[in-house]
């Protein structure tokens, strides 16, 4: 194969085309080193061309030779002696600018605004997120899981795709998938990548139990992010959950009051909940036979208890104040059961006698 089209697979195979100048730079470049039979330098230039904000997948001669420039530049520069004085270049932190990946536009965006220093909850949830896009988008853009521009190449690139995990539920055969996993309950590992409200349509499509149980759980999961909060509201997620906890499979009301027990916390989702009447069925599930599903519960009930005058009266009735105290004596029985009922109590009860 020709070095000409070797590079225009490289770039090809990584999304991008080139014009005939870039081509012909790029050309001038690998010439440099005639000993790469590899294509290593292509490579290198690749990987640098890829931290470039470029607004288009056809890539022009400036753009290359602008990273041409620089890896030559950094090449003759290693040449060069140095001393242990020019050795060490202190940055501050503050002056790093600061990027973060649009999975819209395809492209690295630069934050304008300045970034506290004490973060809130969301901020540090939306780092993992930002780390999952960014790999997210350097694996899609690998040479083995670019898919190339033209089907007729693909059998001779034999390339993969990353595909959704919610596509898993109504394909078969081998797919490759990207996400991260999460734990619902003990014993019990998800797999989940952004893609919560492919979820809601296949929950309601699914009809086996076993789909329906599955999709919760990672429903249940996404609830647990603030960041996630509005399109779980959208999408009526939290009536899904309620829904859940009226079903006779204990797995689907488990996973369900999981979810509101995630979500209630945040006022908004409590008013939703509330409108929902999933009050009196919350405190239904305090006499689940499942462990997990008590545990819920009591957590729910701790943070709507206050939404307002009506929830607390309909929370703090006798016989509901009765249930909750045999549980916070029940320590040598169950010890999470116990500390989540005292807390209930020392917050709710306790402060008004």
């Amino acid at each position: 194969m020709s070095m000409r089209k070797k590079i225009q697979k490289k770039f090809k195979t990584r999304g991008y085309s080139l014009k005939i100048d870039a081509l012909n730079s790029i050309l001038a470049f690998a010439d440099q080193f005639p000993g790469d039979d590899e294509g290593e330098a292509i490579d290198l230039l690749l990987d640098h061309l890829q931290m470039e904000n470029l607004n288009s997948s056809v890539v022009d001669a400036e753009s290359v030779q602008g990273v041409i420039n620089l890896l030559l530049g950094a090449n003759d520069a290693a040449e060069e002696p140095t001393s242990n004085a020019s050795s060490l270049a202190f940055i501050d932190a503050f002056l790093v600018p600061k990027y973060r990946y649009d999975s819209v536009k395809k492209q690295f965006i630069e934050h304008t605004t300045s970034l506290p220093v004490h973060g809130e909850a969301s901020s540090k949830t939306e780092i993992y997120r930002e780390r999952f896009m960014l790999l997210l988008q350097r694996v899609s853009r690998a040479e083995l899981f670019s898919m190339p521009a033209f089907d007729a190449e693909k059998s001779q690139f034999d390339n993969s795709e990353i595909s959704p995990i919610q596509s898993l539920v109504v394909q078969i055969g081998r797919k490759w998938v990207m996400g991260v996993i999460s734990q619902l309950e003990d014993g019990h590992f998800y797999l989940e990548d952004l893609s919560a409200s492919e979820l809601v349509s296949q929950f309601q499509n699914a009809t086996d139990e076993h789909t329906k149980e599955r999709i919760v759980a990672n429903l249940a999961n996404f609830s647990y992010d603030p960041y996630n909060y509005t399109i779980l509201r959208q999408l009526n997620v939290l009536e899904l959950f309620i829904d859940c906890i009226t079903e006779p499979n204990e797995k689907l009301v488990e996973f369900g009051i999981g979810g509101i027990c995630n979500a209630c916390a945040e006022p908004k989702n409590a008013a939703t909940i509330v409108e929902a009447d999933g009050i009196p069925l919350i405190i239904k599930c305090l006499s689940s036979p499942v462990r997990n599903t008590v545990n819920y519960a009591l957590g729910a009930l701790y943070y709507i208890c206050d939404y307002n005058r009506a929830t607390r009266n309909m929370i703090l009735r006798a016989e509901v104040l009765d249930l909750i105290e045999r549980y916070a004596a029940a320590e040598t029985v169950c010890v999470s059961f116990s500390n989540l009922a005292k807390a209930f109590l020392d917050k709710h009860a306790h402060a008004i006698t």
